[in-house]
Order: C-alpha cells, then structure tokens, then sequence
C-alpha cells in the first residue's frame, strides 16, 4: 500500500479533520492472473481512466525492479489520488448547494 496523508489538529492536539491517499501498490498474489488485462471504458472521465492506465504501469515497473521508474510511478499514482480526492471534494460541496 502507498499512502499519503496529513490530520489537522486543534491546540490540543485532538484531530480535526485529515485529507489523504491510499492506493494499493502490492503485486499480484501467486495464483492470480497476473497476465489478466482491465478493460477501461472509454466513456469514463479521463481522470478515472488515467488512474486505471497508472496502477496497469505501476504494477509493471515494480515488476522490472528500476526504483527510479518505480518513484516516478508512485509520484504519479498519488498526484493522481490527490486530483481524485479534490474532485470528490468538489462533487460533494455540489450536492450541498
């Protein structure tokens, strides 16, 4: 699991509120099929279909072992998480309105 996050707390230190990421980064288990590709609708938001393109990469550069293409996937992984997140947030204070 990949996860990024930070709490916001009060002057005494009780939690107010947090925001952040978890994305599950682990390799298949033995016996899936790791050869197994997602079909990705087209009709869905780019943003959702970029995520799906990025876990594909992910999982295939954590299986070349290059920790240098293996950071820049994980960076990419949670900027993308962050932009889902912000869009939820932005979704939700619609529905309030």
């Amino acid at each position: 699991m990949l996860d990024r996050g930070r709490f916001y707390v009060d002057h005494s230190g009780r939690p107010l509120s947090g925001r952040g990421v978890i994305v599950d980064i682990t390799r298949a288990r033995p016996g899936d099929d790791e050869n197994e590709v997602g079909i990705i609708d087209i009709t869905e938001p780019p943003l959702d279909r970029a995520a799906e393109h990025a876990i594909a990469a992910q999982k295939a550069i954590a299986e070349m072992r290059n920790p240098v293409l293996k950071a820049f996937a994980d960076a990419l992984l949670l900027n993308l998480g962050r932009e889902l997140a912000r869009r939820e947030v932005q979704e939700r204070r619609k529905r309030m309105h």
